[in-house]
């Protein structure tokens, strides 16, 4: 019977190589997903404490101490888009400018944590449930901001009051007579389900 010519040292010579090419492939691919999140994080024009001001000034809306004919949230989101004279500025320029900012970075914008009262999610959620009428008004009026924006749980606005509705189905109280305000006031200006923009409300951990 013929022998069989086995030789472990180089079987194991390639089994080592194997395992460092993986190694290697690992290291490359973790390098470039560190650059790309490095970038992606540099090209966001703002800091994560300035989000948090925003977020805390859009709950309990004031005066804004630098310029009293303006909200400290107004105030804020036109510096962080780039307006930095209001007075000097077309109107039409800055809408544009706020609007196209939080267009593009409402994710980053949003408020990051819920409270007892306060939810997690965007500026639109914030003053909803703070029933903050004029500030729903100049955003999307004033600024159009997108009231079809999807937050980070996939959820529009529109699905965060319907949520909060069917919650309170049955019960005909104050919080229930808000959001039907809103409701009315947001579909007025073509505010949609996530589902009607392709998205879907819900699905997301």
């Amino acid at each position: 019977m013929e022998k069989i010519n086995f030789k472990p040292k180089n079987f194991q010579k390639k089994l080592t190589y194997i395992k460092n090419l993986n190694i290697f492939l690992i290291l490359i691919i973790l390098i470039f997903s560190v650059r790309e999140s490095s970038a992606q994080t540099k090209n966001i024009p703002f800091s994560k404490q300035e989000a948090l001001d925003l977020c805390s000034c859009l709950r309990t809306p004031v005066k804004a101490p630098q310029n009293r004919e303006y909200y400290d949230f107004e105030w804020r989101l036109m510096r962080l888009a780039g307006v930095k004279d209001p007075l000097k500025e077309d109107e039409e320029i800055i809408k544009n400018k706020v609007s196209n900012f939080v267009d593009k970075y409402h994710i980053e914008l949003e408020c990051p944590y819920a409270d007892t009262v306060f939810p997690k999610g965007g500026f639109y959620r914030q003053l909803v449930t703070n029933d903050i009428r004029f500030g729903v008004q100049m955003l999307l009026e004033d600024y159009n901001i997108n009231p079809n924006l999807i937050d980070s749980d996939g959820c529009t606005v529109l699905d965060y009051i319907d949520m909060i509705l069917t919650r309170n189905q049955g019960y005909e109280d104050i919080t229930t007579e808000k959001f039907r305000y809103y409701k009315k006031i947001f579909l007025k200006h073509n505010a949609k389900n996530a589902s009607d923009l392709g998205g879907c409300c819900g699905c997301k951990d």
